[in-house]
């Protein structure tokens, strides 16, 4: 059984380990999707080490002993299996974070939600440590008993389905706006996990701990659906791009996506600068595209003349306040009112930045 066990666990980890090893992005965390992937993979190939290694020393310590560990055995152990909660608990906290900056894009409201787990994950293993030393206190429920460590460590995990659940409810929430096409969404890990968790809370089926094996196949065909993102989505600015624009006219038709105007910007040299420039003025219904190397695309619903103008001429305000970037260029295009959306975004894809803002 303890074989089966280590198996359900090594096996996963050793394949998320290959995975970080042959891919280019996770290597280098040089994307924000890549960045947290990579930290939730480390998580869990962590867990699986820590568990195994916790399942030998256990299971050691109880034969040489003959089931009298002692105090001290007690705490190691208690200690090994903590630090096994709290990686499975930061790993799903991590997945909600990335679930939630992938739907809002804000980092300063995502790091304000990880400091607030901080205390909280202090607390609970501190109490999980001095309760798993002091385990032959008993609670009796039901029928049978369970011991306060197994309640303790049953608490643990229904909190790491809370935030799961949570993460489902995130995406849900932003179910009720504009949302990218299914085989783009980030949230396919949620399914694999709250079974695999589930699974480890039933009785008669939890026989083995489920959830290394789950975070493992959530985070494979996470890593998919990113690679997926990354044909249609900028990897560095999380803007669609070029190739979205021209294949997704359909989509865009029927999702609502502004499409009555289409405002092209070109600076060389401004990226990120100009990318906030854009963020500051577009108005509410708009969606930014980039289109290539300091290439932008600002689409939003029907608009007059002189409101485009003015949104060039505010956007060329705010990237002149840094001295050293050179003048914005810019063109736009109005849909006609019998053009297609097909026709419309080849139009789009030909403006080329000149003055005056015209097309």
């Amino acid at each position: 059984m303890l074989a089966i066990f280590n198996a359900l666990e090594i096996i996963p980890a050793i394949l998320l380990a290959a995975l970080l090893l042959k891919n280019d992005h996770l290597r280098k965390r040089d994307t924000v999707e890549a960045g947290r992937i990579f930290h939730i993979t480390v998580l869990t190939i962590l867990g699986a080490v820590v568990n195994v290694v916790t399942s030998y020393i256990y299971n050691g310590l109880m034969d040489f002993y003959e089931g009298h560990l002692g105090f001290y055995n007690t705490l190691l152990i208690a200690v090994l299996c903590c630090f096994s909660e709290v990686l499975s608990l930061q790993s799903i906290i991590v997945w909600n974070l990335y679930v939630d900056y992938g739907i809002y894009k804000s980092y300063d409201h995502v790091n304000e939600k990880a400091k607030r787990t901080r205390i909280p994950m202090l607390l609970l293993s501190v109490v999980y440590l001095v309760l798993y030393t002091v385990s032959d206190w008993y609670f009796r429920v039901g029928a049978g008993a369970i011991s306060v460590v197994d309640a303790f460590t049953y608490l643990f995990l229904l909190l790491q389905l809370f935030w799961a659940f949570n993460a489902a409810l995130i995406v849900w929430k932003a179910g009720k706006e504009r949302r990218p096409p299914t085989f783009l969404r980030l949230e396919v890990f949620i399914i694999p996990i709250i079974i695999g968790y589930v699974m480890s809370l039933v009785p008669v089926i939890g026989v083995y701990d489920y959830r290394i094996l789950a975070a493992s196949i959530a985070i494979l065909l996470t890593w998919r659906t990113v690679e997926n993102r990354y044909r249609y989505v900028d990897p560095y600015t999380g803007l669609y791009n070029r190739e979205f624009l021209s294949e997704m006219n359909e989509f865009m038709e029927k999702s609502g996506y502004p499409n009555g105007t289409g405002i092209y910007f070109q600076c060389r040299g401004a990226g990120d600068q100009l990318i906030e420039a854009l963020k500051n003025v577009k108005p509410s219904d708009a969606e930014l595209f980039r289109l290539g190397e300091d290439e932008y695309l600002m689409m939003a619903g029907p608009q007059k003349e002189s409101v485009i103008r003015l949104l060039v001429k505010s956007v060329k305000l705010k990237a002149a306040e840094d001295p050293e970037l050179p003048e914005v260029t810019s063109a736009y295009a109005i849909r006609e009112p019998e053009e297609t959306a097909e026709a419309f975004t080849k139009r789009l894809l030909t403006l080329k930045g000149e003055d005056p803002e015209t097309v």
